[in-house]
């Protein structure tokens, strides 16, 4: 993704219609289909410029990975850690580590 267009997105990100109504669903789905329980490892793949983490923090450890340096920087300016450069196609994390995955508006893409 350009720089120019992960600067939008961060500006727009909290306060745009269509990632914060994204957000507001990732929320109710965890909401209901998590069970309660202590410590949850959440990773957030193509993390882009970090909104979505912020809403997931609440629910557990989270982990950001964009394939774009920038992106991460983006992030890490949202005061975001454990945060890494990586390709969706060849994950650079550890199978079976997390209790949660999301992977929004990567696919599609």
């Amino acid at each position: 993704m350009r720089v120019a267009e992960l600067e939008k997105m961060y500006q727009l990100e909290d306060t745009y219609w269509w990632f914060v109504a994204r957000r507001d669903l990732v929320r109710r789905l965890l909401l209901r289909h998590l069970p309660p329980q202590g410590s949850r490892r959440i990773a957030d793949i193509g993390c882009g410029t970090g909104a979505t983490l912020s809403l997931l923090r609440p629910f557990g450890r989270t982990v950001g990975m964009d394939v774009a340096s920038e992106a991460v920087g983006f992030c890490r300016h949202r005061g975001h850690e454990g945060l890494v450069q990586g390709n969706a196609a060849d994950l650079p994390l550890a199978d079976a580590s997390f209790d949660v995955v999301t992977a929004l508006d990567i696919l599609e893409h």
